[in-house]
């Protein structure tokens, strides 16, 4: 076998770290060939031959690869879908996620998280460019925001016991001002 190319071994380990940071996921073998103009079997020797090295390990992601820097930052971190479009019936759709964003565990507990990026002022005291981090559940405490569904639409409203007929799909948790 011939020997590998440290270069090439480096430029992988640089564009799975940049696709992790971007993205939240590790890239496939295709996408790796695709962006280094090399095949996918050749990727695929390249990671053997790193994984004998230990400049990547595997691990029990989907993808099963990881670098040093992913098992880094993910020790504390999830990544969170981005909701394009709240105001619709398909919000958790795959074609409705713009990007996943970086949240320390810290600020969030066990459950299903999404955030919405606000495209323009709502109500509640959210405006333009916020991101608001919202858990996906069907039940709210008195003076929580709540996103409800309200003719075909999802809204932000501040919950009132004693409200009926409503159908909650979650609280908002935390909200990332913009602040310039």
């Amino acid at each position: 076998m011939r020997s590998k190319s440290p270069a090439l071994m480096d430029k992988i380990v640089k564009l799975i770290d940049s696709e992790y940071c971007k993205h939240g996921r590790v890239p496939t073998m295709r996408e790796i060939a695709a962006s280094l103009k090399i095949s996918k079997s050749c990727v695929s020797n390249y990671i053997k031959e790193m994984k004998s090295k230990n400049l990547v390990e595997k691990s029990n992601c989907w993808r099963g690869v990881s670098t040093e820097f992913i098992c880094k930052s993910t020790h504390d971190i999830c990544y969170l879908p981005v909701i394009k479009n709240l105001f619709d019936e398909s919000y958790l759709e795959t074609t409705n996620i713009s990007k996943y964003l970086p949240i320390s565990k810290e600020l969030i507990d066990i459950g299903n998280y999404f955030i919405f990026e606000v495209h323009e002022n709502i109500s509640v005291g959210f405006s333009d460019g916020d991101f608001i981090i919202v858990k996906q559940q069907h039940f709210a405490e008195e003076g929580q925001i709540i996103v409800l569904k309200e003719n075909k639409s999802m809204v932000f409203v501040r919950y009132r016991k004693g409200v009926s007929d409503i159908q909650i799909f979650g609280i908002a948790v935390r909200v990332i001002k913009k602040l310039a």
